[in-house]
């Protein structure tokens, strides 16, 4: 009974192979759809293909693509799994032809050969950017996952400068607080405590009671 209860377990994180019908109700960007299968919407990520990102060049044109293929058409969807953001990675076809290949075939989307090894896509998206199509017009346009990237650095940067704003902004205690979160005490650079408790987060001089040691 406990290895029938674990392999049931295992099961459930398993990718099991599927087919299902749906309309596509929306298209959230070049890669990404819902479809509405038995009443229940189902968010479905093109498997295989890597769209520009919606604030990315070619991202709206790339969008607008996918929603003339299939904006409130019935679709099949091949289930191939789940990503890590819930939503089923699948091949989606209509009449019998493969949108995913039509979105790289467009020059709308990359092969995103990090998880996909499918020469038919692999070809196709060298056929669209030898010709121009789509997103190829532009001689160097930027890989999502570059940009993806590029925005986490960004993103990374103005954390740390904000950090050290806050540092500048009171030399006198070496800029920075710490807030115990379950005292509610607030300790300074150098106090012992600082950054040193099991919950807590960075503050300001007015949050919290100042620490009976370092005066906070």
């Amino acid at each position: 009974m406990r290895l029938f209860t674990a392999l049931l377990s295992i099961s459930l994180f398993l990718p099991t192979d599927g087919v299902m019908e749906g309309r596509v109700i929306s298209v959230f960007d070049g890669d990404t759809v819902t479809v509405l299968h038995n009443k229940k919407r189902i968010k479905v990520r093109l498997e295989g293909i890597d769209a520009p990102e919606r604030a990315q060049n070619f991202g709206s044109k790339s969008k607008s693509a996918l929603e003339k293929l299939v904006q409130g058409k019935t679709v099949r969807v091949e289930e191939k799994g789940v990503d890590e953001y819930g939503r089923v990675l699948g091949i989606v076809t209509l009449d019998e032809k493969s949108i995913n290949e039509q979105m790289i075939s467009g020059g709308w989307a990359w092969h995103d050969k990090q998880s996909n090894s499918d020469s038919r896509l692999r070809d196709l998206e060298t056929q669209a950017s030898t010709e121009g199509r789509g997103l190829w017009s532009d001689r160097t346009p930027t890989p999502p996952w570059e940009f993806r990237q590029q925005q986490e650095l960004r993103l990374q940067q103005q954390a740390l400068e904000r950090y050290r704003a806050s540092r500048s902004a009171n030399p006198s205690n070496g800029g920075a607080f710490w807030l115990n979160t379950s005292s509610n005490v607030r300790h300074n650079s150098r106090c012992q405590h600082f950054r040193n408790t099991s919950q807590g987060r960075a503050c300001t001089a007015s949050e919290g009671r100042a620490c009976g040691i370092c005066g906070g």
